[in-house]
């Protein structure tokens, strides 16, 4: 593991790794994982990006390095700690990037942080879901025995055979599962006016969770520059086609005019 990605003592820090840290980065990138994932997901990140921009990656209670504490089941506790513990990291300007769960994470931080602070994010990435006034796909898996939690992970194909064969790795996966799916499940979409900062979709061509009008419902979410775009793979295109996902998130703040 690469010292420089482990995270300080700061109160920010417990929730946010860097990638390695650079303090004079013009632009800070926040990164929130899918369910069961966490920041190590975006390990190779910043070593793709300019020096301008510092990857900073959230980790949940009861992910990663966390995972001695007990994990969030409630989405709006959830946010509200994020929030106290992004708030201070904005004194430059910043981006959000979230996967599945993650967007959801990420889309609703933006509002709150906006009524907060008046700041939104330049930019706003949410990849592998569908727009969130949308009617939610929910199997209630937080509820459900084991195997439906397995079975949904080989629906997705996100998580290696050997792994779900794992009863060790997978009684330590579980239960984080469990949480997320639950904080996915408590999640309300509430009216609020749209964001202004330009919002970025990225899908997986063959991603079974997501259809185009769905994702191009995310437009009813900005009044700023709006784009879809697909990728070859499924749910976890942003495993398979890593580089090319990290070069679109480039070139979406480079649009933006956050980076040269």
């Amino acid at each position: 593991m690469d010292v420089t990605a482990l995270p300080s003592s700061t109160a920010s820090d417990l929730w946010l790794v860097r990638q390695p840290s650079r303090p004079r980065a013009r632009l800070r990138l926040f990164c929130f994982p899918h369910a069961g994932g966490n920041a190590w997901a975006f390990r190779g990140w910043a070593a793709a990006m300019p020096e301008e921009i510092e990857v900073c990656a959230v980790q949940l209670p009861g992910h990663g390095h966390r995972i001695r504490e007990a994990a969030l089941h409630d989405v709006e506790v959830l946010l509200s700690q994020l929030a106290d513990a992004v708030a201070p990291e904005l004194d430059r300007p910043y981006a959000f990037f979230g996967h599945s769960l993650g967007a959801l994470l990420a889309f609703e931080l933006a509002r709150r942080l906006r009524d907060r602070t008046g700041a939104e994010p330049r930019h706003l990435f949410v990849s592998g879901c569908n727009a969130p006034h949308l009617p939610k796909e929910s199997d209630d898996l937080s509820q459900g025995d084991d195997e439906a939690i397995i079975g949904k992970l080989q629906e997705l194909n996100c998580t290696p055979p050997q792994v779900l064969q794992n009863r060790e790795l997978m009684a330590l996966m579980l239960p984080v599962l469990r949480a997320d799916f639950a904080v996915y499940e408590s999640y309300v979409y509430r009216a609020s006016p749209p964001l202004r900062c330009p919002i970025t979709v990225l899908a997986g061509s063959s991603d079974p969770r997501t259809s185009t009008e769905d994702l191009e419902a995310w437009q009813q979410q900005t009044t700023g520059l709006f784009a879809v775009q697909r990728f070859p793979g499924d749910h976890f295109f942003i495993v398979t086609e890593e580089r090319s996902v990290v070069r679109a998130v480039v070139q979406g703040l480079a649009r933006s005019s956050l980076v040269p």
